[in-house]
């Protein structure tokens, strides 16, 4: 019979005891050696928690199971498999579906009503010792922190931890860091003034001043630094899966010496939710060029910006590498905003919306769509070819290993090149499936496009700049302004078109099947 083992640890300390993987799995050899069982593969997760299916190890595993001819699973014990019913009941049907049995070390059963039952309670006893455990660490958690005791391993950016004795035990307490407790403290000033997170992380960044572990400041972490009440000295319990106690946040007021004042916090978290209330259009929107993140330098590919001359009388759309670094990195691409908006909406009126240019445009991309799933097809039949023929090569290095021929040592190494060949084609076949699965090659209708395209039309020439913008942004990619001619790069319209949301003059993203274009306009 060909067996695979499989052993988890779920802490650190756990491995250093006698349930160790190597204790594991000599005990599970040692099994499998006395009944005759070939092993054909092991697998293991360390510090990982059997309450979820997301184990590397534990993942290869069933793989291998779905992939080589194995007869059963060995486990040491049931708990080691999964610590989670739904976890252990969808692995079990997995391994029916595939002809393969679970066999425990320390549990009896086979695979009847009663043998299932008895699995099933032992799963059971098994998941109740996990929460029930998970339950006791949360009761420890929340006493610690009632009793003011910091209960997380690293302290926030701007407090350190001292070590206080608590009776015949050490426990952690937060106290500022004299280095980096003035940084949050500036944030929420910088915040106060009215400058937002790209702002405060631009400036931070500019001065040199990163986070602790030396990485730039990101928008998101001085949010999260912001919205952290641990900086007005309180500790928060949030909720936990587990644990019944924490459904409501738990506050504990006063906790530890605060790094911002109260008020000061109070103020901040009312910016912050009135600016959640409110939240401001994209930067395109306000920008009064009408081609705002869609258009770029025919030279050297970078985007256009807009630029005034004459106290503002005149407009253009201005290679932004020429206008900040000068010639030596671009030549230069400029040209009026007037004269190069009416050209690109003229184009999109006369041309791209014309009903006979959309109609050609519904078929090729309907084409495109079918030729392309062929193609996916002829691969997945490729990639089925070669992992039949790995396969078979796999089955004849076993067979040689069982009869003698040669020994494990010597077919090790190829057999786990072949094991890889086989891993990377099945994740070769995942992604083309996937792909093959968002392809729906009756989706673009004719009518529907031609009747969006009128309305499209009609917005473009009589809505308000933010519409035409978001208009524009659903139908063109990208516009590429060249000496001689301008390219425009197009997709079709969508009744209900979510535009990307670029910075001021950057480029929208390109490509896709969808993609066609228009040149020498």
């Amino acid at each position: 019979m060909r067996v695979v083992l499989y052993a988890r640890v779920s802490s650190h300390k756990q491995a250093e005891k006698d349930l160790s993987v190597g204790a594991q799995l000599r005990a599970l050899r040692g099994f499998a050696h006395e009944k005759g069982w070939t092993v054909v593969g092991e697998f293991v997760d360390k510090a990982v928690s059997g309450r979820t299916a997301n184990r590397p190890g534990f993942k290869e595993m069933l793989s291998a199971v779905r992939r080589e001819k194995v007869d059963a699973v060995l486990v040491w014990k049931l708990d080691r498999l999964a610590r989670d019913v739904e976890v252990a009941a969808a692995t079990q049907a997995f391994l029916r579906r595939h002809g393969a049995r679970l066999i425990s070390l320390h549990e009896s059963f086979d695979d009847t009503p009663q043998g299932r039952l008895i699995a099933h309670t032992f799963e059971a006893l098994a998941q109740f010792y996990s929460d029930n455990l998970a339950q006791d660490i949360c009761r420890g958690i929340r006493e610690v922190a009632l009793r003011r005791f910091y209960y997380h391993g690293h302290p926030p950016d701007g407090y350190k931890t001292i070590s206080v004795r608590d009776g015949t035990t050490t426990r952690k307490k937060l106290t500022p860091d004299e280095v980096r407790g003035p940084i949050p403290l500036r944030m929420f000033y910088m915040c106060l003034s009215g400058k937002g997170g790209r702002e405060i992380s631009n400036t931070l960044n500019a001065e040199g001043t990163f986070t602790r572990t030396g990485r730039p400041w990101t928008p998101q972490k001085i949010y999260a630094i912001l919205k952290n009440p641990v900086y007005c000295g309180d500790l928060v319990l949030g909720t936990s899966r587990h644990c019944s106690e924490f459904q409501q946040p738990l506050v504990i007021r006063n906790a530890h010496e605060p790094l911002v004042p109260r008020d000061v916090f109070d103020r901040v978290q009312e910016i912050l939710r009135s600016r959640a209330k409110n939240p401001a259009a994209p930067r395109w929107h306000g920008s009064p060029y009408l081609l705002s993140g869609l258009v770029r330098c025919g030279k050297c590919g970078a985007a256009l910006c807009g630029t005034a001359a004459k106290s503002g009388r005149f407009r253009y759309y201005t290679c932004t590498r020429y206008y900040k670094e000068g010639k030596r990195s671009c030549p230069g691409t400029r040209v009026r905003k007037e004269k190069l908006e009416q050209f690109v909406l003229d184009k999109v009126t006369t041309v791209i919306l014309a009903p006979e240019n959309l109609a050609r445009l519904v078929d090729l991309v309907n084409q495109e769509l079918a030729e392309s799933t062929e193609r996916i097809d002829a691969e997945l039949q490729r990639i089925d070819q070669e992992i039949a023929v790995i396969q078979a090569r796999l089955a004849r290095l076993f067979d040689a290993l069982e009869t003698g021929k040669l020994e494990l040592e010597d077919l090790a190494p190829r057999i786990k090149d072949l094991r890889k060949s086989i891993e990377k084609l099945e994740n070769r076949k995942e992604a083309l499936l996937e792909a093959k699965g968002t392809q729906d090659v009756v989706v673009v209708d004719k009518d529907t496009i031609l009747a969006y395209a009128r309305d499209l039309e009609k917005t473009l020439s009589t809505g308000s700049l933010s519409e035409r913008k978001t208009f524009l942004a659903s139908l063109v990619k990208r516009i590429v302004v060249h000496q001689e001619r301008v390219e425009i790069e197009y997709r079709l319209p969508q009744s209900q078109p979510k535009p990307e949301e670029p910075t001021v003059l950057q480029s929208v993203a390109s490509g896709g099947a969808d993609g066609s274009r228009t040149r020498g306009l």
